[in-house]
């Protein structure tokens, strides 16, 4: 009955050991899946806030300038207005772009609108 015991005792140091070794593998793609779930959000977040800027220098009317640019926090942006015919409706495409400075990313948004009227006399 000694050979049988000792038989026995095998088999449940294996069982362990294939234990640990699913609990290591599980710890470990759980550490992975968090450092992608972490990777993710950071450039939703960059994305949504380049988004933001985008918005906010295409759709702000004081901006009559050919070209400018600046640096707002983490992104570097330009904003180019120029026409694109000469005819009676003048249509202008105002492009802008911003960089992030740490990923290096670029997003660019451009809209056609009709040209802002040059101040000036009329006649």
């Amino acid at each position: 009955m000694v050979v049988g015991d000792q038989q026995q005792g095998g088999f449940g140091t294996v069982d362990a050991i294939m234990a640990l070794m699913v609990l290591a593998i599980t710890i470990s793609m759980t550490l992975a899946a968090g450092t992608v779930a972490a990777k993710l959000s950071r450039a939703a977040i960059e994305a949504r806030e380049a988004d933001q800027i985008l918005a906010y220098l295409i759709n702000d009317e004081n901006t009559q300038a050919v070209s400018s640019s600046g640096n707002s926090g983490k992104f570097a942006w330009t904003l180019t207005v120029e026409p694109l015919a000469q005819s009676d409706l003048r249509v202008c495409r105002r492009s802008a772009e911003v960089r992030a400075t740490h990923s290096q990313k670029s997003y660019r948004l451009v809209l056609d609108e009709a040209c802002p009227r040059q101040s000036g006399p009329t006649g």
